[in-house]
């Protein structure tokens, strides 16, 4: 499935629903009875769940006047399925996954003192989405040698940004628009980052999942994050109608589906595709020849480097039996010998990769662990 990761469900609370045994910020029998203020309490990981791994979603409950003495009582839930699920979100979840996900969840709730019904769960609305892939790339291709290249794309053309973010060393590019977020990152970078501190990853709840790290570092194969950030229930409608779909009830139930998800995520990668200038995709700049060499899984850092030098230094030659001179009596015929293997520049792939990206996401094949060497 083109993967539903973080999502947030509000689940109406009736009268018969007691929630005082969740331990809020502030708690609810801290509240007056009928009271007709407006109040809002959060219930987020603990220490304690933190330094066992365990997984959580985030609560937030909201009480909303509207009458004398009367309100309307609301459970926001917030997680990450595939955490939920897996532990992790490397591995990403399936359509057949959805009771697994509404029993799971129904009784982390109920551990954490709230008794919510499958029925509730299935029938919740969604008011946020975060739609992923994740992308094992080709033996020897960074992150950061694509998200340069997808930052070349005319991005103000296709979004109306509030603003973009090339960081971490092109490890992260960030779109951010003003209900929505697109963004390719670096899932094993990412996770190095949070297991630091949070509040350096992209994501949140690295806590789970930091053990894998070693395994991920060990594979030496980089894991392209696409993202699709929708953040309100107007977003949602609006992608959805962009890819031909209706959905007016944006219920759980009716929003886990991998056309949906599969869709919108192509839609955004297809524009952004577009609008790459592709004459630029595998120049022979300095920096695209660099990403080609190391390509060779047998190549030293050392031999990498000398065989950029010596392409840039032979290109920018206009006589090469100098160049052979010099090299032959600074050093020997041998060394010009050796270095004549290095001439042929290494073959073109920029473009190829950035294709094979496009084909994996259009695909419905799920991400499991043992592709990503975590069995």
């Amino acid at each position: 499935m083109k993967m539903i990761d973080t999502i947030k469900l509000a689940i109406p609370i009736n009268d018969s629903q007691d929630l005082s045994k969740v331990a809020f910020e502030t708690p609810l029998n801290a509240v007056r009875i009928g009271s007709t203020s407006y109040f809002r309490t959060f219930r987020n990981p603990i220490p304690a769940e933190r330094r066992l791994g365990i997984y959580r979603p985030r609560l937030t409950f909201i009480r909303r006047p509207t009458g004398i003495d009367k309100s309307i009582n609301m459970l926001l839930v917030e997680m990450s399925l595939p955490k939920l699920i897996f532990g992790n979100n490397f591995e990403e979840i399936a359509e057949n996954d959805f009771e697994t996900i509404i029993s799971l969840l129904t009784r982390n709730l109920k551990e954490m003192g709230a008794p919510i019904t499958p029925e509730q769960i299935r029938k919740a609305s969604v008011v946020k989405v975060d739609l992923c892939k994740n992308i094992i790339l080709p033996e020897y291709v960074s992150v950061p040698s694509i998200t340069n290249q997808i930052r070349k794309a005319d991005i103000s053309m296709i979004y109306d940004p509030d603003y973009t973010k090339f960081r971490n060393g092109g490890h992260i590019f960030h779109v951010h628009c003003n209900t929505s977020d697109i963004v390719f990152y670096d899932k094993v970078a990412d996770l190095r980052q949070g297991k630091i501190s949070e509040k350096r990853g992209f994501e949140q709840d690295y806590y789970v999942q930091t053990k894998l790290l070693k395994v991920l570092q060990q594979n030496k194969r980089d894991i392209l994050r696409v993202e699709v950030r929708l953040n309100s229930k107007k977003k949602i409608r609006a992608e959805l109608k962009a890819i031909g779909i209706d959905c007016e009830d944006l219920t759980f139930e009716n929003i886990f589906r991998a056309e949906l998800a599969k869709g919108i995520l192509f839609s955004h990668w297809n524009k952004i595709f577009k609008t790459i200038p592709k004459i630029l995709l595998d120049s022979d700049s300095p920096e695209q020849l660099f990403y080609r060499i190391i390509k060779d899984n047998k190549i030293t850092p050392q031999k990498a480097l000398a065989k950029l030098g010596f392409i840039l230094l032979e290109g920018q030659c206009e006589d090469s039996r100098q160049l052979r001179n010099v090299i032959e009596n600074r050093f020997s015929r041998s060394t010009w010998a050796g270095l004549r293997k290095a001439r042929e520049p290494p073959n073109k792939t920029q473009l190829k990769t950035l294709l094979y990206i496009g084909r994996v996401i259009s695909e419905a094949k799920t991400l499991r662990s043992s592709e990503i060497g975590l069995d």
